[in-house]
């Protein structure tokens, strides 16, 4: 059972795959579950662990988008816990060293607001142009639903971020980037949440350099 020492974004608890968090008097801890001393088992447990831990370094990283990428589940579950969840179940696959991260397949945001259509993305060094189709028409979409655009610099494990960036409606938006970023190193989501911010879409993943 490993401690960690200011548990995960102010402490994890609850269980994600095979790995269990939980606070004691000392502070939060991280164990596996049980495996009845199978060593097969044990393997299996190693290699869950193992990507248990690419989907939560990438969790942290981006984990003042996802409270907000996620708050359609706040009522019932934390948002954080929620994003590493979906991360560790759909994005983590077996890279040629161990468990890396699919970025096209990472879902910034997440939720039952209808997402993006006819998106796409323009990347330069300095900014990333969004362009979209207004389907405030479709399902219970509104043109007031609030716009996420987010920017992963892959390479530098970084991102920019920007939650209030337009509207549906509006079918652009531009975020700028820092100095020195390079676009074969970027990933770039697009996502919605509703005005009154009580629904997320599903985000799309527009470029994975």
């Amino acid at each position: 059972m490993g401690k960690v020492k200011d548990g995960v974004i102010g402490g994890f608890s609850g269980k994600v795959g095979p790995v269990v968090g939980c606070k004691g008097k000392n502070g939060y801890y991280v164990r596996s579950l049980p495996t009845g001393g199978n060593p097969s088992r044990s393997d299996e447990q190693r290699s869950a662990r193992s990507k248990f831990g690419v989907a939560i370094r990438l969790a942290k990283m981006l984990t003042p988008f996802l409270r907000v990428g996620y708050r359609e589940f706040a009522a019932v579950r934390s948002p954080f816990n929620v994003a590493v969840s979906c991360i560790l179940g759909a994005a983590v696959v077996a890279g040629e060293d161990g468990p890396v991260i699919d970025f096209d397949r990472v879902l910034v945001s997440h939720g039952g607001l209808t997402s993006a259509e006819g998106a796409t993305a323009e990347v330069a060094d300095d900014k990333v142009s969004f362009f979209w189709t207004d389907n405030s028409d479709k399902g219970n979409a509104a043109g007031t639903d609030v716009v996420l655009l987010l920017v992963y610099n892959k390479e530098l494990g970084q991102p920019v971020y920007d939650v209030n960036a337009a509207h549906r409606q509006d079918g652009k938006a531009t975020l700028v980037l820092p100095d020195g970023w390079k676009a074969e190193s970027l990933a770039v989501y697009l996502g919605f949440s509703s005005a009154d911010g009580k629904m997320t879409a599903n985000s799309v993943c527009l470029w994975n350099g």
